[in-house]
């Protein structure tokens, strides 16, 4: 069941990331013709899109919960082996992964720190933020690589599942 969760949610994704791509190129064949230039696109839009945290709520299952109480269900350490042995989903990185911060932390107040980046996430909700820094790819719909320094993950603090991931400069 969580391979077909996860195969759903990138299925999902992907179909967001096509629909864009037709968007932009319908918007640059129309500007083409109008002869006006078309408005420059922000390679991050496409990561975000793609990277949306899923609408469900549940994530899908990564990291294992072993710990008890009303805090986090996992430590740091256990958020940082995850993203260092299983990357993040969707990029190809440059090894060895280097994970400059794990933070357990409200989603809002994680936003503060990254208001170019959109959780879509309850800004009460617990939340375990893994940052890294190395070369990370990703391609686009329409075939081009674009490269990122940093990426990021985003588990639930309680159920260790992850619900969306993302790549800036």
């Amino acid at each position: 069941m969580q391979g077909k969760q996860r195969a759903m949610i990138i299925l999902i994704g992907s179909a967001l990331v096509a629909i864009t791509a037709i968007a932009l190129i319908s918007a640059t064949r129309a500007g083409a013709a109008s002869k006006t230039s078309p408005l420059p696109v922000d390679p991050t839009i496409l990561t975000r899109t793609a990277n949306n945290p899923p609408v469900s709520g549940n994530g899908v299952p990564a990291i294992k919960p072993h710990l008890s109480g009303s805090g986090p269900s996992f430590t740091a350490s256990d958020a940082r082996t995850y993203v260092t042995e299983h990357g993040i989903a969707r990029m190809e990185i440059q090894k060895p992964i280097h994970v400059t911060m794990v933070l357990f932390a409200n989603a809002g107040q994680i936003q503060k720190q990254y208001t170019h980046i959109s959780f879509g996430l309850s800004p009460g909700q617990l939340i375990c933020f893994v940052e890294i820094h190395n070369t990370i790819t990703i391609s686009n719909p329409m075939g081009k690589i674009i490269t990122f320094s940093h990426g990021f993950v985003i588990f639930d603090a309680h159920t260790g599942n992850e619900l969306g991931s993302g790549a800036f400069n």
